[in-house]
């Protein structure tokens, strides 16, 4: 029986956080930054924060968030983890 595991990217299988690299390449990182606290602190509903991530982060072209990906070091525990556990 095959098994199906779920992570959380940043900060688990990431060693940082991807959002305020992806933000910094708008030189947006202090909105960003605001966004995710208010969230955080419930003063904006999850949903809305996440449309206007969406709304913020998508003129970044595709092919750059690829390159800025490629560059996040990676868990070497989680990698191993996941490597193992391929077929699940």
């Amino acid at each position: 029986m095959r098994k199906i595991y779920a992570f959380d990217l940043d900060g688990t299988v990431t060693k940082v956080e991807t959002l305020p690299l992806l933000a910094a390449e708008l030189n947006l990182s202090k909105e960003i930054t605001r966004l995710t606290e208010l969230t955080l602190s419930g003063r904006i509903p999850f949903e809305i924060s996440f449309r206007m991530r969406y709304g913020i982060l998508n003129r970044i072209p595709l092919s750059r968030i690829v390159e800025i990906m490629a560059t996040v070091p990676l868990d070497g525990s989680m990698e191993k983890f996941i490597e193992g556990n391929r077929n699940d």
